[in-house]
């Protein structure tokens, strides 16, 4: 007789219905989530061209060089100056990437997204007084009014719309 092996049932194999987004996106969230993508591609082509076109006798000529802290003098070597500013670079796709993928997610109508890219546009708001590029101040500033058109009446309603869909959702799920 053949032995039955009995296998405990999994949690994670209970079949679920995904929620989908059944209403329609209001035009300020698709205005801001398409000005986000861009302003992100935008960012990102500017990273690339700068990885390409970069001058690195100039850069090194200004990066390597010697300076005393507390009595000692510490050295910047070529290879920390290099390591730097491609750590800088790879920093700066990533942050593009989860900048993509936030605004993506911002169509879906989850309101963590919108509160999430509010306090990185509120961060770049107040870090503008510190960049010397003009083309920073009005990334930021553009950043700051898509962001801030997800908070606009019509806005607020697809969202709380949506958050008591997914509410209701979940609560079939597991009847």
């Amino acid at each position: 007789m053949a032995e039955r092996i009995l296998r405990p049932v999994r949690l994670t194999s209970i079949p679920r219905e995904r929620f989908t987004v059944t209403r329609d996106v209001p035009r300020t969230v698709r205005v801001a989530v398409w000005v986000l993508v861009a302003l992100a591609a935008v960012a990102g082509i500017r990273i690339l061209f700068d990885v390409l076109t970069v001058d690195w006798n100039a850069y090194l000529a200004t990066a390597v060089h010697s300076f005393v802290h507390n009595g000692r003098t510490l050295h910047v070597t070529t290879a920390e100056a290099i390591g730097g500013r491609v750590a800088a670079w790879a920093l700066g796709l990533v942050v593009v990437g989860v900048q993509i993928v936030l605004s993506l997610l911002l169509w879906r109508g989850l309101n963590w997204v919108r509160v999430l890219l509010s306090v990185f546009a509120v961060l770049g708001l107040l870090t503008m007084f510190f960049q010397q590029n003009p083309f920073i101040y009005l990334e930021d500033l553009i950043t700051a009014a898509a962001v801030g058109s997800t908070w606009l009446p019509e806005s607020n309603a697809f969202f709380r719309q949506l958050t008591e869909d997914r509410r209701k959702h979940r609560s079939r799920q597991f009847r």
